[in-house]
């Protein structure tokens, strides 16, 4: 039982490719692995967080939390929870736009109680920088993680996370930037090094991680055994950057 009221953290990122999903489920399951009680929220309607947890066909999804319904909380594994989500998602976004403002506040408003239940609230958005299911994440979250690949194009995918918060920060006012994270990091390569100093000059009124965490392909063989890194690899380097990664935002607080 969370001591506090829980902090809900968004990761966005509109660019694909960027290991979003897989650093909000590998970083859940490294922060419930340091003891801390988690609820992945899968708010894509690709659903591909589900599936990489073991969910396929869940009986109950986010688009039910959108038509009034309770939240369907599935227990994952120790300190981990899930809401998962389907295509169903899709129809949720015409209908909470023909709310008006209440619509944008329907998930802050159904994770309220949730937040004295848990330490960390992971929302795991879809690759959009408009429509009212990523509005309700902005509105809802308390920060914005943001995984950027250190490669031409990363700049594009920043601007528009920011212009995201922007365009919601009349309804939420509060929302910070958690941090940008890198990832798929390739260390050997010098592009990768130049555009990762180059963001660390042009953001450096912005938190960036020190973690970096680096490609592997076992990340993606661990999503497709529909398990985390730590399950499918504990061993890997990138294992053990989503654990540094979840050590530091624990001590950033």
């Amino acid at each position: 039982m969370a001591q506090q009221p829980g902090k809900i953290i968004a990761i966005a990122n509109h660019k694909g490719g960027v290991a979003k999903t897989a650093t909000a489920h590998n970083l859940g399951k490294a922060l419930a692995m340091k003891k801390q009680k988690v609820l992945l929220i899968d708010m894509d309607a690709q659903g591909n967080l589900s599936q990489n947890m073991g969910q396929n066909e869940p009986e109950a999804t986010l688009h039910s939390v959108f038509e009034g319904n309770e939240m369907p909380l599935i227990p994952i594994d120790e300190n981990l929870d899930l809401v998962p989500s389907d295509l169903d998602l899709d129809y949720a976004d015409e209908k909470l736009r023909a709310q008006g403002l209440p619509g944008y506040r329907q998930l802050s408003k159904a994770l309220s109680p949730l937040r004295e239940k848990y330490d960390f609230i992971i929302l795991d958005c879809p690759p959009s920088v408009r429509g009212m299911i990523v509005s309700n994440a902005m509105v809802a979250a308390d920060s914005v993680l943001i995984p950027v690949v250190p490669e031409k194009g990363a700049v594009k995918g920043l601007a528009g996370v920011f212009r995201l918060m922007e365009d919601n920060a009349i309804m939420n006012e509060n929302l910070k930037v958690e941090g940008i994270v890198f990832t798929r990091v390739k260390d050997r390569t010098a592009l990768h090094s130049h555009y990762v100093e180059e963001i660390r000059e042009d953001y450096d009124h912005v938190h960036i991680f020190e973690t970096i965490v680096h490609e592997s392909i076992a990340v993606a063989e661990a999503g497709t055994m529909e398990t985390d890194i730590f399950t499918h690899s504990a061993k890997n380097k990138a294992a053990q950057d989503y654990m540094a990664l979840a050590e530091e935002l624990l001590t950033n607080g």
